[in-house]
């Protein structure tokens, strides 16, 4: 668990040392997984497979037959027959903005999507229930600033918006120490 309740967890992460990313949440506290290689993979949807498979199918918008691997497809009616799909390595719905003949449907189970093994997910939960997950190339780094200042920094009052400052709390007790040993000196008459 990270973060106390009423706190406004931080989460800066990155993936195979590329940029910093940052999630914000009101809701704390926070439990924070990581997931490598196939533990990477996941989907609850009624047509889910880990492994995939290969969806062929007729588009009468564009007069052509596709083939594409997936997790998981769905149709919607939005006046039309539309497909949404949870693509390989993927986690969320996209909408193809493919028209789709329902009747030239055929799934081909043996074509999988590609096994990935750098790959990393990190998942946020609170009380148990994801509220957010990413993906990357592993490995995947992460901290967790709970209060306003970030981790391993103290935060100081000041008269300047927004009434507070972030201070490196080792160069602060480094100082402080300092200045202990010159009283110490001072007061001995050295």
């Amino acid at each position: 668990m990270a973060c106390n309740t009423g706190e406004k967890p931080i989460i800066r992460y990155s993936f195979n040392g590329g940029g910093e990313r940052i999630y914000k949440t009101e809701l704390s506290p926070v439990d924070i997984e990581i997931l490598n290689g196939a533990d990477s993979f996941e989907g609850n949807t009624e047509n889910f497979s880990s492994e995939g498979f290969q969806l062929t199918f007729y588009s009468p918008n564009n007069f052509k037959y596709f083939d594409v691997v997936v997790l998981d497809y769905r149709i919607k009616d939005i006046g039309y027959l539309d497909l949404e799909v949870v693509s390989c390595g993927e986690t969320t719905w996209s909408d193809t903005m493919i028209t789709i003949d329902p009747n030239t449907i055929s799934i081909n189970p043996n074509i999988r999507c590609p096994i990935v093994t750098d790959q990393c997910m990190i998942k946020i939960k609170h009380n148990g229930n994801t509220i957010f997950r990413d993906k990357g190339k592993q490995p995947c780094n992460y901290t967790v600033q709970c209060g306003r200042c970030p981790e391993g920094q103290c935060e100081c009052s000041t008269p300047n918006y927004p009434g507070y400052c972030c201070v490196d709390c080792a160069e602060l007790a480094g100082e402080i120490k300092g200045i202990r040993n010159l009283v110490r000196s001072l007061k001995n008459g050295r």
